[in-house]
């Protein structure tokens, strides 16, 4: 592909890219890892330095599931070696992909938190005011 016709796809790729690498099963995950060992991808294709910007923040958060405590010790080893490639071509692109996904991480905890509460005050809402019901 040309800069061009990737810049079209690239969205769409690397979003197609990062639900691989999040599937549940391992395989799908180690493939999509194995692109990393393409030569031609990783040293002037859509995986290289160039496109650094535009892969890394759409699949830092799977990258970084998987490196840090996959059951898979190739899974999580090809992980490693991927963020780590990504860390030495732009540190402060990875340092901000870093702190994105630990500020979404922090948010949903936050937001699953307040669901929680709000699903508690209707439980109780609905022990205390629901009339008692006799079955004869």
């Amino acid at each position: 592909l040309g800069a061009d016709q990737l810049a079209q796809v690239s969205d769409m790729l690397f979003t197609n890219l990062a639900r691989c690498l999040d599937s549940e099963h391992f395989q799908v995950v180690e493939r999509a890892l194995f692109l990393w060992n393409n030569e031609h991808l990783v040293n002037s294709g859509c995986l290289s330095r160039l496109n650094a910007q535009a892969v890394l923040p759409i699949i830092y958060g799977p990258l970084y599931k998987n490196s840090s405590g996959h059951w898979n010790a190739t899974v999580e080893g090809l992980a490693q070696n991927v963020l780590k490639m990504y860390m030495e071509y732009d540190l402060v692109l990875y340092d901000r992909c870093t702190a994105n996904y630990f500020r979404e991480e922090e948010d949903a905890k936050r937001k699953l938190t307040a669901l929680e509460d709000r699903w508690a005050a209707i439980e109780a809402v609905a022990s205390t005011s629901t009339p008692a019901i006799s079955v004869r």
